[in-house]
């Protein structure tokens, strides 16, 4: 009983440090399932796109990048699951509706980001006319970002033809997002801060909030978070992601009440939403209160049945808090068969085999 609580504990503050099971990014080459994603929205942007992707890829060959280019929008496949980065291609029209260029809109999503946190995010594509010069050496370093090769797209990001372009401040916010990657934190730091305001309906300084944490300057961070809470509310937008955000930064902090409180708002506001449930029980996990936790799993799967996350959690609560016997070993194997039902290529894939396996075998041994 006292060891599984130990894992249970340890497995959740694993999880809101940030800490990820390794996917393998590293070696780029070993990357058969990663997909970008492209949407030419319509065939009159088909060879446009062929043409600029048929430039893209000698260059990913000549940096041992193995990327696969999708069009697959189902996000039950797996090339739609495994995508890291989009690219979009628009025609430019003028008055007359002619076509006059044409532009493709890059954004990455780098995994490694989902690895070192579960708040940190890449929220700034970039968009350039395929005519600039600028357009196929940009593409190129967004997609070296998206597989975690900062190293080679570091120097395209500072190139000066890059820098002095119309792209620069977008361009700039992707490289802060790879000094991040690469843990030089006040070089990214600098640079979200130039462009914390950028021209954006969203609110861009959360990784700079993580990054504050990270090194040492608590007030900050929340300093930033409770200002753009305060902004979410006077402008009508809903702050619910804000405020679990911070809640996960109070849970870094150990403020655990303080997390509670910000996602039980969060829950006011959004009262269906099944991982703000799951994440509030997380919480309650760190306050030892076991009957909470279950409580939110519950609410999560009552809302959304097919909600994985709450599946793998409720069934690492059975296995190793609620232990009473076997009784509660069928139900804890039943959560990870129902998360590897969903999610079998999802984050918790790995630990949820463990487990069901471990299970398994446990019971295998009792019954013989």
């Amino acid at each position: 009983m006292l060891r599984g609580l130990k894992i249970l504990v340890v497995l959740i503050i694993l999880f809101f440090s940030g800490f990820k099971p390794a996917i393998g990014l590293e070696n780029s080459t070993n990357l058969p399932e990663v997909y970008v994603y492209v949407d030419r929205i319509s065939d009159i942007t088909g060879l446009k796109a062929e043409e600029f992707m048929m430039a893209l890829k000698p260059r990913l060959t000549q940096s041992n990048v193995n990327l696969e280019f999708t069009s697959v929008q189902n996000p039950f496949l797996p090339s739609a699951r495994n995508t890291v980065a989009r690219l979009s291609f628009d025609p430019i029209f003028d008055n007359e509706r002619i076509i006059q260029d044409y532009v493709v809109s890059i954004s990455a999503d780098p995994q490694k980001l989902k690895e070192i946190s579960p708040i940190l995010r890449n929220e700034v594509g970039i968009t350039v006319s395929l005519s600039s010069h600028t357009a196929v050496d940009t593409a190129y370093a967004m997609l070296l970002l998206a597989v975690d090769q900062c190293n080679l797209a570091i120097p395209i990001f500072t190139d000066p033809k890059v820098d002095n372009s119309d792209i620069s401040d977008t361009a700039d916010y992707n490289l802060a997002t790879c000094y991040l990657l690469e843990e030089n934190y006040q070089k990214s730091i600098d640079i979200y801060q130039n462009h914390l305001y950028m021209e954006t309906p969203k609110f861009l300084g959360i990784n700079l909030a993580w990054l504050y944490l990270q090194t040492a300057q608590v007030n900050k961070a929340f300093d930033l978070m409770s200002s753009a809470i305060e902004t979410a509310k006077q402008t009508n937008e809903a702050p619910e992601t804000l405020l679990a955000v911070r809640a996960q930064l109070y849970n870094l902090t150990f403020h655990y009440d303080n997390a509670i409180t910000d996602l039980t708002t969060a829950l006011e506001l959004s009262p269906t939403d099944p991982a703000l449930y799951t994440l509030r029980g997380q919480t309650y996990l760190l306050l030892y209160e076991w009957d909470k936790v279950a409580a939110d799993y519950n609410k999560a799967l009552e809302l959304d049945p097919s909600y994985a996350d709450a599946y793998f959690y409720r069934g690492v609560l059975y296995y190793s808090i609620l232990q009473t016997g076997q009784a509660m070993y069928t139900d804890a194997l039943a959560d990870f068969q129902r998360y590897l039902e969903l999610a079998p290529d999802g984050e918790h894939a790995t630990e949820a085999t463990r487990y069901a396996t471990d299970i398994q075998t446990q019971m295998n041994a009792l019954n013989n």
